[in-house]
Order: structure tokens, then C-alpha cells, then sequence
């Protein structure tokens, strides 16, 4: 019914104050956008001050014992490296030294090789 009395009377006075009313202006728009932005900016700043904060983890670092610097003379200081040294010497003296000729038959032996490949030319 309304596109009737629209089609007929273009130009009423209650035609036009409803599109007055109707009309919304650009800057009304964007302000009323940066007012709901900025009210969720405020919110999101409220719940951040007021929310608990959590928990630290403490970290709890073992002292590390000061030891008095003492200046150690070169004679003492000469002796310690001398006699650390002589333990390293003794070290590589002891330790196991591998075999300097080791026969290839022995290793046959141990791994059987050769049984086998008398064993494969045999049948």
C-alpha cells in the first residue's frame, strides 16, 4: 500500500520527514563506529588491569662457593702441572696396547672364513 500512496503523492509532507529521518549522515556513521571501537578497546584494557596475574616461577639458583683468590707461586704452580703431567703418563703407559702384528690366520680362525670357502669348494 505504501508504493501506492508513494506513486501517487511523490511529494507529502509525512512522505518527506520520514525520509529526513531515514537519511543517516557519513560522519554519524564513523562515529559511531569509533565510539564501539573504542568501548571494546576500554573493555579489553579493564579486564586486563583487573584479571589475576599468574603465578611466577622462582628460580632458585645454588650459591656458587666464593673461593679466596690467592696468588699461587710459579714453583708450586710448576709442580702441579709436572705431577698432572706424570699422571697422564702413566695413564697412557697402563692402558691396554693393541696388538701390534696380529696374524691374518687368527682372524680366519676366529670368523671362520676360510672353513667356509673350504667347506663351498669341497661340495
Amino acid at each position: 500500500m505504501n508504493w501506492l500512496h508513494r506513486l501517487f503523492n511523490p511529494h507529502c509532507e509525512h512522505c518527506i520527514e520520514l525520509e529526513r529521518d531515514n537519511k543517516v549522515c557519513q560522519s554519524c556513521e564513523t562515529l559511531r563506529d569509533e565510539v564501539a571501537h573504542l568501548r571494546n578497546e576500554n573493555r579489553k584494557l579493564i579486564e586486563s588491569i583487573t584479571a589475576k596475574p599468574e603465578p611466577e616461577e622462582v628460580r632458585i639458583q645454588a650459591p656458587v662457593p666464593i673461593s679466596p683468590k690467592r696468588a699461587v707461586p710459579w714453583t708450586v704452580k710448576k709442580q702441579m702441572l709436572e705431577q698432572q703431567d706424570r699422571e697422564k703418563a702413566r695413564a697412557l703407559a697402563n692402558a691396554a696396547k693393541p696388538n701390534a702384528r696380529v696374524d691374518v690366520e687368527d682372524l680366519e680362525k676366529e670368523m671362520g672364513v676360510v672353513e667356509e670357502m673350504r667347506e663351498a669348494a669341497k661340495s
